[in-house]
């Protein structure tokens, strides 16, 4: 059982069991278990869709939701970048839990090498921006006050 901490403070645990995989499935139409193989996005895909992610946490807990009279949409407005970050993290750890033990050696490794490209596309995309900030200061500098009253 894994668990995050939204905005307002509440902490959320979910598990993923059979039973949850078939709520997922029969009311989102997503197979949770799918990890990748043919054309179907698997579930790595899926979730690095905001609003499909957010869907399937609040299937996961709302069980807690119902019982604090939380909706879908307050569910979803106390989850920031920050902790979409950290609840798909647990989410992605918590399914390779679910799985036996000879697959949950190859979804772990599948694991740790998606989150070293996303690492390494961040680290990219950052001396991207710091490329285009210089740039940008390169040319303010140059900018004298007789260039900027014509």
């Amino acid at each position: 059982m894994k668990s995050f901490i939204d905005l307002e403070n509440r902490t959320w645990k979910f598990s993923i069991n059979m039973g949850m995989v078939k709520i997922i499935k029969s009311r989102l139409g997503i197979d949770i278990l799918y990890v990748g193989g043919d054309e179907k996005k698997s579930i790595f895909e899926i979730i690095s869709d905001p609003v499909n992610f957010i869907d399937i946490l609040f299937l996961l807990c709302e069980e807690q939701a119902e019982k604090l009279g939380v909706s879908d949409l307050d569910f979803a407005k106390a989850i920031d970048g920050t902790i979409y970050e950290d609840a798909s993290f647990k989410f992605q750890e918590e399914l390779v839990d679910f799985f036996p033990e000879r697959q949950k050696k190859l979804l772990a490794k599948l694991l740790e090498q998606m989150k070293k490209v996303k690492q390494a596309t961040m680290t990219e995309i950052e001396a991207k921006m710091d490329e285009q900030i210089l740039k940008i200061e390169t040319s303010l500098k140059e900018i004298t006050p007789a260039d900027s009253i014509s």
